[in-house]
C-alpha cells in the first residue's frame, strides 16, 4: 500500500536520526498539528487579522499537516564537525544542537472557488524526513546570533500517502471528501539557511525580557525558493533558554531548541515576514513533468501570534498564522492555527 511504503520508508530515517543519538542524555519529542482555522481561534484571532490588514480571511489552502520530531539535549554532534568547517563566517565557539523530524501536509484547492470557474491550486500532499541545525553564539550582554541549517528530502504526489490520510480522517469524522486532482510524485530536496540576531531589551539575564528579532532566510529547492526577511518580537520568562519565538515557515518548520531544565517556560509573540518566490512546486506544479499549476505571487507575506507556556523544554505551544494571497486568482488571504506539545525527557 502507498500509504503504508511512504510512511514507513520516512519513519526509517526519523529512527536512523534518533539512534544516531543514542548516546544522547536525554532530549525533547514534540508532535506538532496545524490545520486551516475555521475554529475557535477564528473568532479569536480573525477580528485581529481583519483590523491590521484590512482583509477578510478564509480557510486555509494547507487543509492540515503534522510533525514529529526528536531534538537530543546534548550539543556539537561529532558528524557535524566537517560541515562547521565550510561555514567560515561561524564562531568557533558556536554551540550546534541537531533536530530530526518525520512531517506529512496536504494542500488543497478552494472547491467552492473551483466550482465557480475560478483558477484553484491544485491538490498536493507531501512527506518529508528534515535535519534542522541550530548554531548559536555565546549570549553578548544584550544579544545573540542564532542560525538555522534545515535539510529536506521527501516526495510530493501520490507517494505522501496524503490523499489516504485525508480520507481516513474525514471518514473518521463523517465527512465526505472529493476525488483529488493531485501534482505527479516527484522526489524533493530542499536546503535552507537562516542568519538571526535576537536583542534582549532588558537586561540579558533578567527572569523576564523583551525579545526582538530579526532574520533573514534563503531557501534553495525543487520544493521552494526564496529569499525571506523578517522579525519577531515577544516578551516572557526565561526567554535565554530557546533559540527565539515559534515560526512557521512555508514548509512549517518551528523548532525553537528549547532547552532542558526546572523553570516556568511563558511567552507572548508575534511577528512578520516577507519572502520573494523565484519557485513554489505546491503552486507551480512539478518540475520534470507537466501537471496542474497556477500563476504564484511573487512576493508573499505572513504574520503571526501566538503564546507558550510549560515548565522548562515541556510545553504548550499555539501560534495563528495569517497569510496573504499566494497567487493570483486566490479569493482571499489564508488562516492556519498550528499546536505544539514538546515532552522533555
Amino acid at each position: 500500500m502507498k500509504l503504508n511504503l511512504s510512511i514507513i520508508l520516512s519513519g526509517a530515517l526519523l529512527f536512523a536520526g534518533a539512534t544516531a543519538h543514542a548516546k544522547d542524555k536525554g532530549g525533547v519529542v514534540q508532535f506538532e498539528i496545524a490545520n486551516e482555522d475555521r475554529g475557535i481561534f477564528a473568532d479569536v484571532f480573525e477580528p485581529i487579522f481583519d483590523n491590521t490588514v484590512g482583509e477578510n480571511t478564509s480557510d486555509g489552502h494547507l487543509s492540515w499537516a503534522w510533525r514529529i520530531s526528536y531534538t537530543p539535549n546534548s550539543t556539537n554532534p561529532k558528524w557535524f564537525n566537517p560541515i562547521h568547517d565550510t561555514l567560515f563566517w561561524l564562531s568557533d565557539k558556536a554551540t550546534v544542537r541537531s533536530s530530526s523530524t518525520l512531517q506529512q501536509m496536504a494542500f488543497m484547492p478552494d472547491e467552492t472557488r473551483k466550482n465557480a470557474g475560478h483558477a484553484e491550486r491544485p491538490h498536493a500532499g507531501f512527506l518529508s524526513y528534515e535535519e534542522r541545525l541550530s548554531l548559536t553564539d555565546p549570549l553578548d550582554t544584550h544579544s545573540q546570533r542564532v542560525d538555522t541549517l534545515t535539510m529536506t528530502i521527501g516526495i510530493v504526489g501520490p507517494l505522501s500517502g496524503a490523499e489516504a490520510v485525508h480520507e481516513l480522517s474525514h471518514e473518521f469524522i463523517g465527512l465526505s471528501s472529493t476525488a483529488w486532482d493531485e501534482l505527479g510524485n516527484e522526489p524533493i530536496i530542499n536546503v535552507s539557511y537562516e542568519a538571526a540576531e535576537r536583542f534582549f531589551l532588558l537586561k540579558s539575564q533578567a527572569k523576564e525580557n523583551l525579545e526582538f528579532m530579526p532574520y533573514g532566510r534563503v531557501a534553495v529547492g525543487n520544493a521552494f525558493t526564496y529569499g525571506a526577511a523578517g522579525a519577531t518580537l515577544r516578551i516572557g520568562g526565561d526567554l535565554t533558554k530557546d533559540n527565539g519565538a515559534p515560526r512557521l515557515s512555508p514548509l512549517f518548520n518551528s523548532n525553537t531548541f528549547a532547552q532542558d531544565g526546572d523553570y516556568v517556560a511563558w511567552n507572548v509573540f508575534l511577528g512578520g515576514e516577507a519572502r520573494a518566490v523565484a519557485h513554489n512546486i505546491f503552486l507551480d506544479g512539478n518540475t520534470f513533468q507537466d501537471s496542474a499549476s497556477v500563476d504564484k505571487e511573487t512576493m508573499v507575506y505572513d504574520f503571526q501570534m501566538g503564546f507558550e507556556l510549560g515548565w522548562g523544554a515541556t510545553r504548550l505551544t499555539v501560534t495563528n498564522l495569517w497569510r496573504s494571497e499566494e497567487f493570483e486568482t486566490q479569493g482571499d488571504p489564508d488562516q492556519l492555527l498550528k499546536a505544539a506539545i514538546s515532552y522533555s525527557f
